[in-house]
């Protein structure tokens, strides 16, 4: 087990976090905003050989899987496309921006992509640093794929914004149907964090619970780094819930799970994206874990060949299994060199997001279709950790 219940690392968990950080720091930037690309070259985006794209994430700090989890999908897309020869014979070079999960290095991060001259960006796996940038890539006219789940990031008027998986209201309709309807729930306590996520978790699940004549038994709100939830979960425990879903990251997820089970709640264990991760596993201990019940738009490698090609070349770069994190990374990268043939020998900003707007996309998450706004993709499945592994329910 790699993390106690308040969060403190095992020598184990210390061990892996030295070897993660270590590499971080050998591959991404600064705390000012340093970048990292993986091939030298100057002039504009698209000189010479080479295609630049942005990808801003963070790649140290407490949400720093979320970012690793992001390049390394990106990574194996790019691989592919420059292994045969890149968008007509010109290479893809990402240039990678450290956010640190705080939104006021992501503007610096976005700011410097823009002088960059990047054609593109993946940029960011976090809906509060992907709300500080919109405007500075709407403006920019540079295309981005986010991460994040926030329904509000697609409502804000940038026409540059496509998001590579569907908003917490997909997520949440479908995991709150799925809990009413098929197992009968109707005591269910909620806790999310004030972070940008968090709030679209939070109200997207209770939007989802009226449609059903529900409310949350309990509504505890926590800090998005928060390591002791003993008085929300206190308050959570004496209203005896038939389950508890949580809406937070991975790492305060499996905190919450581990100390609610640690406090006597017994409640079925109910979560977004971030549940079906290793991460979370690892955090929330396989025990505490076994049984939680998640909805995702990419629950397991073993779905079909298009998924088990993937793994196989992400573990062979990466020695890792992938989650869904980096396969909805990998499909909003493929999706922006389909959209970059589409466009050339226009490979701008402008005629990037009108391909986008026009290619119909069958990834490794689902099918997409983008609206005006940046939204494509509206299907999730419910999945279930058994055994220490996220999987389809049976």
């Amino acid at each position: 087990m790699f993390i106690n219940q308040f969060g403190k690392w095992s020598k184990k968990g210390r061990t892996i976090v030295g070897i993660l950080l270590s590499t971080v720091l050998a591959t991404s930037m600064t705390a000012c905003g340093t970048s990292s690309t993986n091939t030298a070259s100057s002039g504009s985006s698209t000189a010479g050989d080479v295609i630049k794209v942005g990808e801003i994430g963070p790649f140290s700090g407490t949400l720093a899987s979320l970012g690793i989890w992001d390049n390394q999908g990106v990574q194996v897309a790019v691989d592919e496309v420059n292994a045969k020869g890149g968008i007509h014979g010109k290479k893809i070079e990402i240039v990678k921006i450290d956010d640190q999960g705080n939104p006021t290095v992501a503007v610096n991060a976005a700011n410097k992509l823009v002088n960059e001259k990047v054609v593109a960006a993946i940029a960011t796996p976090t809906s509060t640093s992907t709300l500080a940038i919109l405007n500075i890539f709407n403006q920019a006219e540079i295309p981005h794929f986010t991460a994040g789940q926030d329904p509000n990031l697609t409502k804000k008027g940038s026409k540059y914004i496509f998001r590579d998986t569907s908003s917490s209201e997909t997520f949440n309709k479908t995991l709150v149907d799925y809990i009413v309807k098929k197992k009968g729930f109707t005591k269910i306590a909620i806790i999310t964090n004030t972070g940008a996520y968090g709030k679209g978790e939070r109200e997207t699940f209770i939007k989802f619970l009226k449609e059903h004549n529900l409310t949350p038994v309990s509504d505890q709100v926590v800090a998005p780094e928060a390591k002791d939830f003993s008085a929300q979960l206190t308050s959570i425990k004496v209203t005896n819930p038939e389950a508890i879903f949580i809406g937070t990251e991975e790492i305060e997820m499996g905190l919450i799970a581990k100390q609610a089970r640690a406090l006597g709640i017994t409640a079925q264990l109910v979560g977004g994206n971030s549940m079906p991760t290793q991460l979370f596993i690892d955090t929330a201990g396989k025990d505490v874990a076994e049984g939680a019940i998640f909805a995702s738009t990419y629950i397991s490698n073993e779905l079909n060949e298009e998924t088990k090609a993937f793994a196989a070349a992400y573990k062979q770069k990466f020695g890792e299994e992938p989650d869904s994190h980096g396969a909805k990374a990998y499909d909003g990268m493929r999706m922006l060199i389909e959209a970059m043939n589409k466009a050339y020998p226009n490979i701008d900003g402008p005629h990037i997001r009108d391909a986008l707007l026009q290619i119909n996309f069958h990834g490794l998450t689902g099918d997409f279709k983008f609206a005006e706004n940046g939204e494509g993709l509206d299907k999730v499945q419910v999945g279930i950790i058994k055994n220490g592994k996220a999987g389809l329910l049976e």
